[in-house]
């Protein structure tokens, strides 16, 4: 991804939005100096969204030639409604006409305005909140795009979105004036003040008027309506009652459509025509059911891929399996899929596709980190459902890749990869056990070198995982002590970190690392000495003064004190005299007495526990 950023402008090509959008004031772009103004001239024409905060932005000056591929602008704050006040930015009222004319090859105009900190459009405000000169402002504003529409001033197939005259449903000469310079095909979409069935009257009188309306042109226009904001990387289309009303009007009412002689693939590009070409566009649950309930042929890639349909993740398998040109698609699809419904039942569906051995193929894929980083994602959500649906992940010999992907290049590849192999590590002590075996404690421990520069998220996801790999909160058998106690140094520092989910992480895998888990005589002693060694470790380290530190009323917070009891309770249990004497000797029994006061019962019984070991 690129970020050019020049007198305020900010010109994002990535894979969060669908279209270039620049947000600026324009106004500072006059005073960019020459090799500004030469990137700027490079930069400018990959702009197809723009976005308009307020009447200054509606002034391009001379760099507005060079917006030559814009197809949508948002023109925000018209208007602010409070209460029951209305105020009118006839600034932007009178000005956004004229500034529209710029764009020869604009295909939306969208106009919002503001309702206390939601976005809302003209529709949506009672006329009497506005004074008659600011309803003049509207009269004039409306009027203009008439008379731009007449001479073709703009686009004659601009969409214009969030308009309407403030006289709605009155007799009134100025919006039959408008109404009659206005596409037939937008009265509608601008909620003039006529009737209805005056519109249509008004319609059945244009030239060429309701024969357009039942035509094979307007049917597919009507495809690709009801688009939610397209300045995201994707739309999903929702067809509203009029949509639907208007479609089955032409249905009924026309022979022009022959829908035996359209296939997918016309139905697709008619869907597609209405938005810019790098917004990929598609159809919402509903509105996918509706096309085929009318007989359409509309080809499933054209599915909202959070749908949960079986058929859409059989097609989302397919895609993946044989690498189409797709393959990227269809694997955001089924993450987005399984982020969203959940571990069950769909995981299970997943399994059953036979999709598994592909992901962890893809996860060998050094030379494209986009389908390392996708397939890793999935495999992590696959990884929380039942033992036997991780235990295929592992058969299929998922751990050693992703203990590779942790020294991924690709900076968000690694925490993804932890994600999964904590959540395989967690499902049972063998799994844990297998994931330690394949090396993963060294690479986990060297993204966490140098945690206090790298983000919050990623801090919080290697430390769960290291917590996972010291015992785990759940799991009863101790893991390999050798590999395990590498973590040691790092936990030592981490418990000392700003943030709770952390230092509560890394005590409860301290606490791991010093429990002996039976006094069985069959397995006393070889626990025993163990359990011994770790505390040992731990004291040698230095940890005591500092888990001691986070006991104490004015300096730990409330889970973190109760993670740090946690593995005073453990080691006064496991620990010989000695290192019992040297706990003592720290300064942790009079925390420990000042926390029997505290009302979590949880905490004041390891409390208790823990005084009983030192006695």
């Amino acid at each position: 991804m690129q970020y050019i950023c020049i007198c305020n402008v900010l010109i994002y090509n990535g894979s969060l939005y669908s279209a270039v959008s620049i947000d600026l004031p324009y106004d500072s772009l006059i005073s960019c100096a020459s090799t500004s103004r030469a990137i700027l001239n490079d930069a400018l024409p990959l702009v197809t969204t723009l976005h308009i905060e307020k009447a200054s932005h509606l002034r391009i000056g001379i760099v507005s030639k060079q917006f030559r591929d814009v197809r949508s602008i948002s023109i925000y704050n018209l208007f602010i409604k409070e209460g029951k006040n209305a105020t009118l930015d006839e600034d932007i009222a009178t000005q956004s006409v004229h500034f529209l004319f710029r764009f020869s090859n604009l295909e939306r105009v969208t106009f919002l305005g503001k309702e206390g900190n939601d976005l809302c459009s003209l529709n949506s405000v009672p006329s009497l909140l506005f004074t008659q000169k600011q309803k003049e402002s509207i009269y004039s504003m409306l009027d203009a795009f008439s008379g731009a529409f007449d001479y073709r001033h703009i686009p004659h197939n601009l969409q214009v979105i969030g308009l309407r005259c403030p006289r709605k449903y009155e007799d009134c000469t100025i919006c039959k004036r408008i109404c009659n310079k206005f596409p037939v095909h937008r009265i509608g979409d601008v909620s003039l003040c006529l009737h209805h069935a005056t519109s249509k009257e008004l319609i059945k009188a244009r030239k060429g008027g309701m024969n357009y309306l039942q035509s094979e042109t307007r049917f597919m226009q009507l495809l690709g309506g009801n688009l939610d904001d397209s300045r995201y990387y994707y739309s999903i289309i929702v067809y509203n009652a009029g949509v639907r009303d208007e479609i089955n009007s032409i249905i009924e009412s026309s022979k022009a459509v022959d829908f035996t002689k359209l296939n997918s693939e016309d139905v697709g590009k008619a869907i597609k025509k209405q938005y810019p070409n790098n917004v990929t566009v598609y159809l919402s649950e509903s509105a996918f059911d509706y096309l085929e309930t009318i007989g359409l042929p509309v080809s499933i890639d054209y599915l909202d891929p959070k749908a949960t349909r079986a058929e859409n993740l059989k097609h989302i398998v397919k895609h993946i399996m044989e690498e189409t040109d797709l393959l990227q698609i269809s694997l955001n699809r089924m993450d987005h899929l399984l982020a969203r419904q959940g571990p069950d039942p769909l995981i299970q569906r997943v399994v059953e596709s036979g999709v598994l051995p592909k992901l962890v193929e893809l996860l060998q894929r050094d030379d494209d980190y986009n389908l390392q980083k996708k397939a890793s994602d999935i495999l992590t959500n696959v990884a929380l459902g039942t033992s036997k649906q991780v235990e295929e992940i592992v058969r299929l010999g998922a751990i050693p890749s992703l203990v590779h992907l942790l020294g991924s290049p690709d900076s968000k590849i690694p925490e993804s990869a932890a994600w999964a192999l904590g959540n395989i590590a967690s499902d049972g002590f063998d799994h844990r056990d297998l994931v330690l075996h394949a090396g993963a404690m060294q690479p986990l421990l060297k993204l966490l070198v140098d945690y206090p520069t790298i983000d919050l998220k990623s801090v919080r996801t290697y430390t769960w995982v290291l917590s996972t790999l010291c015992g785990g909160m759940y799991l009863k058998t101790h893991p390999d002590y050798k590999l395990a106690s590498q973590s040691l140094s790092i936990l030592s520092e981490l418990v000392h970190h700003r943030d709770d989910q952390v230092v509560a992480d890394a005590c409860l895998a301290l606490s791991c690392l010093s429990h002996r888990y039976s006094r069985a005589l069959g397995g006393f002693w070889g626990r025993f000495r163990t359990s011994v060694a770790g505390i040992q470790d731990m004291i040698d380290i230095g940890v005591i003064p500092k888990l001691t530190l986070l006991l104490k009323r004015n300096t730990g917070r409330p889970v973190v004190r109760k993670s740090a009891v946690q593995v005073f309770a453990n080691m006064t249990h496991g620990g010989s005299m000695e290192q019992i004497k040297h706990l003592v000797d720290q300064g942790c029994i009079a925390p420990l007495l000042d926390l029997l006061l505290g009302k979590d019962t949880e905490n004041v019984i390891n409390v208790l526990k823990t005084l009983y070991n030192v006695s």
